[in-house]
């Protein structure tokens, strides 16, 4: 262990400090180098600098940083806090546990710490030693409304919604305005099918979403005759691709003159091939530049159109529509294929990797040699739907494995779309 050296803050280092409050951290990570050449044994610089690293989500750098402030000066719960939270976000929940560990053996009422561990035993599905952290979190902060709210999860994952709902109440008496709690709750007052209140409830995730510049009032389900709504997207491709069904309500069901829509990069076509009744436009179309009379969320339409199991729109329809050209072209050059051994072949689509830098990715990815049983059946042919993340694993096929990938003549999900037209079946993660 390195001998503890002490050094005068320098001046800069309040400097350093203000750029990362202010969320500047290009100027603050600047800082931090031009303090580390003077001083380089300045160990709240080095935790400093991986901090601003964390947020960039340099998880590597973030850690090497605060380990040598660690190294430097091993005694400030808060530099192995923070290392704990890294290795946390980073999918490494043992190396968590360990300097959470360590952090609260420097500060045993750190009731963060418990909580913490909690959510890293909630990573290793083991939920009954994450409801014992949060507890001993609540020992210490019976007020701490994350603890209550992270029990309710655990209880969700149990299967036991009665003892999450209970959590998440708790929790919201504690902090009314505490937006996860909100949304948590309204996914189980969703999935136990008391729809009116999941659906109100879940209108509190628009206050954590980014705020864009729509000039006009939200939309209340009043009359659109003569009007024209523009519906904004919100979170990922699949919400679009799933609620999108709504768009052509807003027609056929409140007579709007027109209705706008700005999807993400990527479903412009797809979109527009479909008949959604409503004006596609392009992805990244600024706010400022259209006129419209209202506006709503997309996924705020469900609570207006009041949406249970009985009247899901398109239920036994479908409303997204693959170009027939297209579907015409992976025909010919994808599938018109015979076996020589089996007068059946089954085309069967897979997809086994979402992005690895979305948290919920951990519980969802596989690898793809999982889907090697599948491609040595009789009569089955199996084709890559993978884009992006994961398509190197293609690379390290068997050479008894054949897959057709699919995905490097992806351009746009309008193409995805038309491969998909001619698969039997699709397994996607």
């Amino acid at each position: 262990m390195a001998k503890k050296i002490k050094i005068k803050k320098p001046k800069q280092f309040d400097i350093a400090m203000q750029y990362y409050i202010a969320n500047n951290l290009e100027q603050a990570g600047m800082a931090c180098r031009w303090i580390l050449q003077g001083s380089p044994n300045h160990s709240d610089t080095w935790h400093l600098f991986g901090m601003i690293e964390y947020q960039n989500r340099e998880y590597d750098s973030a850690i090497s940083h605060i380990q040598k402030a660690v190294f430097i000066d091993p005694s400030k719960y808060f530099y192995h806090h923070n290392l704990g939270l890294i290795y946390l976000d980073k999918g490494l929940p043992d190396e968590a546990i360990e300097h959470f560990k360590k952090a609260l053996t420097l500060k045993p009422h750190l009731f963060e710490a418990y909580n913490n561990i909690g959510l890293a035993f909630s990573d290793k599905d083991m939920l009954d030693d994450a409801i014992e952290n949060y507890n001993r979190a609540l020992t210490l902060n019976p007020d701490y409304a994350e603890s209550y709210n992270n029990i309710g999860l655990a209880f969700k994952s149990k299967g036991l919604l009665d003892r999450a709902v209970e959590n998440y109440k708790k929790a919201l008496t504690l902090k009314p305005d505490y937006i996860d709690a909100h949304t948590n709750l309204a996914m189980i007052y969703i999935l136990t099918k008391d729809f009116d209140a999941g659906w109100k409830e879940y209108e509190w995730r628009l206050k954590e979403i980014r705020n864009i510049s729509l000039k006009r009032p939200c939309w209340d389900g009043s009359s659109l005759v003569g009007k024209t709504i523009l519906v904004y997207p919100e979170q990922g491709y699949g919400d679009t691709l799933q609620f999108v069904r709504y768009l052509p309500l807003l027609y056929d069901e409140y007579n709007t003159a027109n209705v706008l829509f700005i999807p993400q990069n990527g479903l412009e076509r797809l979109l527009r091939e479909s008949d959604l009744k409503a004006e596609i436009l392009d992805a990244g179309t600024p706010v400022e530049s259209l006129e419209y009379d209202t506006n709503i969320h997309l996924l705020s339409l469900p609570r207006i159109f009041k949406t249970n199991l009985e009247n899901i729109p398109f239920k036994q329809k479908r409303y997204l529509m693959a170009n027939p050209e297209k579907v015409e072209w992976y025909r010919e050059k994808f599938f018109n294929l015979q076996l020589s051994t089996c007068n059946f072949q089954l085309k069967v689509g897979i997809f086994w990797q979402g992005s690895p830098t979305l948290k919920p990715d951990r519980n969802r990815s596989m690898p793809l040699r999982f889907f090697y049983p599948l491609c040595g059946l009789p009569g089955v042919k199996v084709y890559s739907l993978q884009k992006g993340y994961g398509i190197e694993q293609l690379d390290e096929l068997p050479e008894d494995i054949d897959i057709i990938n699919l995905g490097e003549t992806f351009n746009d999900f309008s193409d995805t779309a038309a491969a998909i037209e001619n698969l039997d079946l699709v397994i996607t993660v």
